[in-house]
This record gives C-alpha cells, sequence and structure tokens, in this order.
C-alpha cells in the first residue's frame, strides 16, 4: 500500500510539473505565432492567427474561399460568424482589422480586435453586408445641404462642406439625388452634383424607401459570448476579446445591442447571452453617459428590471491580477495594463506621524515617501513613462525589485508600476522582497525624474 502511495504521489508531482512548464507556455506562442502569421493583415480583413478558429461565411462569398490554418485571411464582409476555441496542445486566436466611425463624422478610425481563447463572435453591422454603401467626399465648392427630401422645397437637416465626407446609401432612379445617413443615424438628401464619384452600384431608392438603422462597419456592431475564468493558470489570462481604438477619437460600437464608445484599449468578455462585461485597460469607454477609467470594469446586462428598465451598469476597479497577464503585445499600439493606483496604495495617516515608524524588521517590506512624493513609472528607470504618484506618507508594499538603468534598486509595486529606491523609505524586510522577472523592454522615450 505504501509503495502504491508513492508512486500515486510521483505521479501527481509529474502532471503538476509538467502543466507548470506547459502553461501559459501554450497562449503565449499561440499570440506569438499569431504576431508572425498575421503581420500582413489590412484594414478590412479576418486572419487565422492559431488553431482552433472557424468561420462562416455569407450566402454570396466566394466559394473557393479557405480559412483553415495560420495566415489565411478573408474579407470581414464575407464573414457573418467568427470562432476560436481551446483544446488538447491547442489555443484558438484570430486578428482582425476594422474601422469605427466617432458619433460625429464619418472620418474612419481603424480598430483591431484580437480573439483570445473560447469565444464566439457575431457580425451584426449593416454596412457592406445587408446595406450597400458609398462612402465619398463633398466636392462641391458650394457645398450641399442635407434635405428631407428630393426638392430644394424639403427643410434643410444640416449643411455639408466642400471636402466633408458622407456616407451614401442610394439613389434615385435618375441619378439626380442622393440619400445619405448622417453620422447620429438620420436619413436625408443632397443633390448629386454635389460629389463627383461612380454611384452607379447603389440601389435604387426613393423617399418612402426603407431607411437603414445607423451604420456600423463590419464587427463593430456585434454579438459576443465568451467562456471566462477559463485560465489553466495564474500567469495565462482568461477567454475574451482584446479591441483596441485610436486614444484620441472615441468610436462607437454595438455591443450586445447595448452602446458603447470607446477610447482606447478595452477588454470584452460575455459569460452570459444577456450580458458583457467590459474592462478599461487605457483611455476610457462611455456607456449609458457613465464614463469608465482606465483600470475599471462595468458589468452590463441588457435585463429588464421590474419598471420596464434596463439594469444599470455595475462599475468598480477590476482585479489587476486577472488582467495584468493579458497579451497587449499582439496590439498595434503598445500598452500597460490600467490599475486603480488605490488598490496598491495605502492613504497617509491622519495624524502627524511616519507610517512606518512602528514597522518590525520581521514584517512585509513596505515603503513611503518625503514631502515632495515620488513619480511612479511604467519601468525601473527614469526613461520610463509616469504612471502616478505616491504622495507624502502614503505606503505601498513592493513586489519585486531589480537593479534599473540608472544602476540603482527599482522597487515593483505592480506589473508596470515602479518606484526608485532614492526616493522613498523602507520598513521590514525589504531583502525577502524576490527579484522582478517581468520587465518591459525596451523603455519608452525619457521624461525627467522628480
Amino acid at each position: 500500500m505504501r509503495r502504491f502511495w508513492i508512486v500515486a504521489i510521483v505521479l501527481l508531482w509529474s502532471a503538476v510539473a509538467v502543466i507548470a512548464q506547459e502553461c501559459p507556455t501554450l497562449e503565449q506562442a499561440a499570440v506569438g505565432e499569431t504576431r508572425a502569421w498575421c503581420a500582413g493583415i489590412a484594414s478590412g480583413e479576418v486572419c487565422y492567427g492559431n488553431s482552433i478558429v472557424s468561420a462562416e461565411l455569407a450566402s454570396f462569398a466566394p466559394d473557393n474561399m479557405s480559412f483553415s490554418a495560420p495566415s489565411d485571411t478573408l474579407a470581414l464582409t464575407d464573414v457573418t460568424s467568427l470562432s476560436t476555441a481551446i483544446g488538447d496542445s491547442l489555443y484558438g486566436v484570430a486578428l482582425m482589422q476594422t474601422i469605427g466611425y466617432p458619433v460625429d463624422s464619418w472620418q474612419p478610425q481603424e480598430i483591431t480586435l484580437v480573439l483570445l481563447g473560447d469565444v464566439i463572435l457575431n457580425n451584426t453591422a449593416q454596412e457592406g453586408v445587408t446595406v450597400a454603401t458609398n462612402t465619398t467626399t463633398i466636392t462641391a465648392a458650394e457645398g450641399a445641404n442635407v434635405r428631407t427630401g428630393t426638392t430644394t422645397e424639403f427643410r434643410v437637416l444640416t449643411a455639408l462642406f466642400q471636402g466633408d465626407i458622407v456616407k451614401i446609401t442610394g439613389r434615385l432612379d435618375d441619378g439626380s439625388w442622393l440619400r445619405v445617413q448622417l453620422p447620429d443615424g438620420r436619413t436625408g438628401w443632397i443633390i448629386a452634383t454635389a460629389v463627383d464619384d461612380n454611384l452607379s452600384q447603389l440601389p435604387v431608392v426613393d423617399v418612402d424607401s426603407p431607411q437603414p438603422e445607423l451604420l456600423y462597419a463590419p464587427y463593430t456592431s456585434f454579438s459576443l459570448q465568451t467562456a471566462t475564468v477559463d485560465n489553466r493558470c495564474g500567469q495565462a489570462w482568461e477567454s475574451g476579446i482584446l479591441l483596441q481604438s485610436p486614444q484620441d477619437t472615441p468610436v462607437r460600437l454595438l455591443v450586445n445591442n447595448r452602446f458603447l464608445l470607446i477610447s482606447g484599449t478595452i477588454f470584452l468578455q460575455a459569460p452570459l447571452d444577456t450580458a458583457f462585461d467590459i474592462f478599461v485597460i487605457d483611455g476610457f469607454a462611455v456607456l449609458d453617459d457613465i464614463q469608465v477609467e482606465e483600470g475599471y470594469q462595468a458589468i452590463i446586462s441588457t435585463e429588464i428590471d421590474d419598471t420596464g428598465n434596463v439594469l444599470p451598469a455595475i462599475i468598480s476597479s477590476y482585479d489587476f491580477a486577472r488582467m495584468a497577464h493579458l497579451p497587449t503585445e499582439i496590439l498595434p499600439r503598445y500598452t500597460y495594463i490600467g490599475i486603480d493606483l488605490s488598490t496598491i496604495i495605502t492613504p497617509a495617516p491622519t495624524i502627524d506621524r511616519s507610517p512606518i515608524i512602528d514597522t518590525l524588521a520581521t514584517d512585509s517590506c513596505v515603503l513611503t515617501t518625503g514631502a515632495s512624493g515620488a513619480n511612479l513609472r511604467s519601468g525601473p528607470g527614469s526613461e520610463f513613462p509616469i504612471r502616478g504618484v505616491l504622495a507624502f506618507r502614503e505606503t505601498a508594499h513592493p513586489i519585486g525589485r531589480i537593479t534599473g538603468s540608472d544602476g540603482g534598486i527599482w522597487w515593483e509595486l505592480a506589473q508596470n508600476i515602479w518606484i526608485s529606491a532614492s526616493v522613498v523609505v523602507t520598513g521590514g524586510d525589504c531583502a525577502a522582497v524576490p527579484q522582478s522577472q517581468r520587465v518591459p523592454n525596451p523603455p519608452p522615450p525619457a521624461t525627467p525624474e522628480n
């Protein structure tokens, strides 16, 4: 019996050792392969990054299209649904490039979506799929009035100027007037001479034809379903979608029938058909006029309460450990994982005394700063960007340390949150703080230190 238990224990530890060795190697390798295979992806395409990935094609898609191996690409307008999955020694990753629109113009903005793990994504956008459009510019020097009908007697909705981008959704049979959609979804008409473009492929419509709803480019309006809390180890990420938009121009999305405005990088999960969760990695998101800042999450429901209203979103700072290992390196713009600094910093005491004066040598390491405070940087050196400040007598517990680019010791408070040992006072057993293993490289441009 004793020999049996010894063998069982050896086998158990062997299995644990294999998992420790493989995790998160599988996920990291899948992302690395995707970066290599999909390096040449163009706007309006989806790329097969790493097995397992599958796509449902539109009925009008060409019959000879292939999407079964890494580096295969498809036009987004030909794909009605996309899914990735996790299998034995397999981890699905897909990468797509699309465009999004701001709320007040049709100026296209590049958006990147990365499907990670166990994800089902259904395209619900109309543009280029169920609604034919032409995006062009006003060329007439006098611009164009957008009217409610097809003569100059109809009311003017707004005025467009030379160079303005306009989205045309139809034309009169004789081609004299063009139906346009404004960025806010309203439909109007402009005289055809205001633009200089071949519009013969647009559908023939009249003032009584059904008007399209507010247009979204492919995969900026979608339904989403994901697994959640399915990471195999603490260093792996959960299934979901990484999405990155420009930081300076918010763009609109429609996710599971909820309007969302984003500027920056977000992570999306939808463990239920009636809800989704948004984690703001950098920048911000706006939902129902509520702005969600980086380091925070919004738990969003489409369920209706007893009064007939949609349940409000629940906003809170997210668990940084859940987001810390997301593979943001696959995105076109490098980003740091956002964090609510209040989750790692203890406020200064209300009394006039040092917050570490009673710390014993055997206590866990704690640090504080002087009257001028100290910068928190994204890496161990003054050349890294400032991500916040540790104010006078605030405290924090370092999780790692390393020799920085200046030759001095730097303390790691959280991933990509560092502070120089030269500007802090420490207490407790700081010799026990381990060497940091994950250090950003290369550093961003230099900025001066306090």
